[in-house]
């Protein structure tokens, strides 16, 4: 990882947990260099603006709600006040927001159908076995049994001790 994005992450992790979304919906499809995106931004739990993005490589385009636009000069202001002269706006913290709450959406999806593991370095393997994964949110050590079957192949052996993340 290259030194901005340590100072960029390092930079936004504070204001993560004042983000939320209400009427999230992402497009992959639409996705080019961004994640293409429309939501209603909620900060510190109440609601603030719209925001969205085309999925071109841009930051998020926000629109404050009705009434909401000193409060949105206000969170934009703590933004820049702490970041560190990387010159971040509150639109670059609902962009990577949004890349969280769309990869949290993406896991929980899969781990309805599937057991996911973590394979290091932000990559995952996914088993796709309803049974098996449904099993496994009820009675870990008979789904253990029955995954160490599923993996017997030479092939699969080393997934054999990973851990899964459901």
């Amino acid at each position: 990882m290259d030194d901005f994005r340590k100072k960029f992450d390092a930079a936004v992790a504070p204001f993560l947990p004042r983000v939320s979304f209400k009427k999230f919906t992402a497009s992959e499809a639409l996705s080019e260099e961004t994640l293409a995106f429309h939501a209603i931004v909620l900060w510190d739990g109440a609601p603030l603006a719209n925001a969205s993005n085309d999925g071109h490589g841009g930051e998020p385009r926000l629109w404050p709600l009705h009434g909401q636009a000193a409060r949105l000069r206000e969170a934009e202001a703590a933004v820049w006040a702490k970041a560190a002269g990387l010159h971040i706006g509150l639109d670059a913290v609902v962009d990577a927001a949004a890349e969280r709450h769309r990869a949290a959406a993406q896991m929980a999806r899969w781990c309805k159908t599937t057991i996911v593991f973590d394979v290091g370095a932000g990559r995952f393997y996914k088993v796709k076995h309803p049974v098996l994964a449904a099993l496994f949110r009820t009675d870990r050590a008979a789904a253990a049994k029955e995954l160490a079957k599923l993996l017997a192949p030479p092939s699969m052996a080393k997934l054999r001790n990973l851990p899964c993340l459901n």
